[in-house]
């Protein structure tokens, strides 16, 4: 028999992004022949022509809400509405590649073993494009992992009923699904297929971005982890992640705050983890979101180049025991710090810009760490000279 797969959309007032929603559910390739697809789009109250829309499609159904309920209790909803051995979720804004199903609920029938599949998917937002997760993404019993990055995003995800059973629902906070997917971890191993599925749509005046503006983000964040930090057992193994975990979440809070050029309160949030443990920077993982902080938030004080000097040692210092045999490492952190400066001179909202101070702080960035050829090319066309070594000591001073 070929398996079922239940596919949950909650949607409010969004009829049009519904439609090309609905497109990418019904152009899936295998339905029917690798597995059986039922559709349940729950409509939280909606007053525009949302009911339209899913009549477009006879096998589709529509359970509209009487009052606004949110979007974790709609996918509740959906949940007690299916009865498929496989459950999908997709928001109304986001897309689905063809093959998202068939790669997914192959990939779960062949691991008997795995609750839940995960995969890649495009992320296309005002001012950033890119994949994620990177390809080779990690399977297994994730929770400790997922403490510290959230690997799964709504569309990429494939869940087999019978662990949504050993959780409960979603709840109907900020970040509703992060919670989920770390209860799930909680109890049952993951399972990475490679393979861009999805395409996650993030608009400006979204609800994540919202929250990330207001602060909610943060302390939804921090409730988040804090809760699942408290199914870890007292002993020093976890004690040790708990201090690591609280420093990450401040961390994360920061990289929001400074992707939407909130460079003062990332930095504040930045030096809040590093208080709690300073160790997060020795990190290679950390190290990219670190060097844009502070690189972000020295171009929009004065003299930039001086102050992320400055800035550099407040975090030397308090790194402390820590960076003891680690010089290397910092040298690579504190020259991507530099170029991060360059970056942000060369048309970084909120910043000076300035193409004698970007090609200073390229300057001092190969002066760090001499060695990334990216950053040698970029002295070329900052100063407009012949590339010679004498030009880069007198451009760093």
């Amino acid at each position: 028999m070929r398996p079922r797969v239940s596919v949950i959309i909650p949607t409010r007032n969004r009829a049009a992004l519904l439609a090309q929603a609905l497109d990418s559910v019904f152009a899936q390739e295998g339905i029917g022949t690798e597995f059986e697809m039922d559709v349940v789009v729950v409509d939280d109250a909606s007053t525009d022509t949302t009911a339209d829309a899913v009549a477009r499609y006879s096998s589709a159904r529509h359970i509209r809400l009487s009052k606004r309920q949110g979007v974790g209790n709609a996918r509740n909803v959906g949940i007690e509405e299916t009865a498929g051995t496989y459950v999908a979720f997709l928001d109304d804004d986001d897309l689905w590649l063809p093959q998202k199903l068939s790669l997914q609920a192959g990939a779960l029938e062949a691991a008997s073993g795995r609750g839940v599949a995960y995969s890649q998917l495009f992320i296309a937002s005002p001012g950033q494009k890119h994949v994620f997760p990177q390809h080779g993404a990690p399977s297994g019993t994730l929770f400790n992992h997922m403490l510290f990055v959230n690997l799964c995003v709504v569309p990429a995800v494939l869940v087999r009923r019978e662990a949504l059973t050993k959780v409960g629902g979603f709840g109907n906070d900020l970040l509703e699904d992060y919670d989920m997917w770390l209860r799930l971890a909680h109890h049952v191993p993951f399972l990475f297929v490679p393979g861009i599925v999805a395409v996650y749509r993030l608009s400006t005046g979204g609800r994540y971005q919202t929250a990330v503006r207001s602060g909610e983000h943060g302390k939804a964040l921090r409730r988040i982890v804090e809760n699942a930090l408290d199914t870890l057992p007292p002993t020093e193994a976890s004690d040790r992640i708990k201090r690591e975990a609280r420093a990450t979440v401040e961390l994360r809070i920061a990289t929001a705050l400074n992707a939407l050029q909130f460079t003062t309160r990332a930095w504040q949030c930045l030096r809040a983890g590093l208080d709690i443990d300073a160790g997060i920077m020795l990190n290679p993982r950390n190290r990219p979101s670190i060097a844009s902080i502070v690189g972000q938030y020295a171009a929009t004080l004065p003299s930039p180049v001086a102050t992320a000097a400055r800035l550099w040692q407040e975090l030397l210092r308090s790194l402390g025991r820590h960076g003891i045999g680690q010089h290397a490492q910092m040298k690579r952190l504190l020259a991507d710090v530099y170029w991060e400066v360059a970056i942000a001179q060369r048309g970084g909202i909120g910043c000076r810009t300035s193409l004698g101070v970007a090609a200073s702080a390229v300057a001092r960035s190969i002066s760090v760490h001499p060695l990334d050829l990216r950053k040698w090319w970029a002295l070329v066309r900052f100063m407009g000279r012949p590339l010679q070594w004498g030009n880069v000591r007198r451009v760093s001073g």
